[in-house]
């Protein structure tokens, strides 16, 4: 809810989630894209999989932190992504 009583619009929403990464070369955007294309993830989904994975491997973040589940998303029949 905002300030006012209404309920906070899908695009506040994102725009309170939202972080801008700049990555050394745009080679590597494009490389991270591909993959991302490839394993059937927007790049986004991506990005949160691996930092993810890569933080709870490396005990950085504790077990009660641990709140993203990637696996509340499921492909849909065309090969995109959806909310469960």
């Amino acid at each position: 809810m905002t300030t006012d009583g209404r309920p906070k619009s899908k695009t506040e929403t994102i725009v309170k989630r939202t972080v801008n990464v700049y990555l050394p070369t745009s080679e590597m955007k494009e490389t991270w894209k591909e993959i991302a294309e490839k394993s059937d993830q927007s790049i986004s989904k991506f990005i949160i999989e691996h930092v993810t994975n890569f933080l709870n491997s490396e005990k950085r973040i504790p077990v009660s932190k641990r709140g993203y589940n990637l696996s509340r998303t499921k492909r849909t029949p065309r090969g995109k992504q959806g909310i469960a």
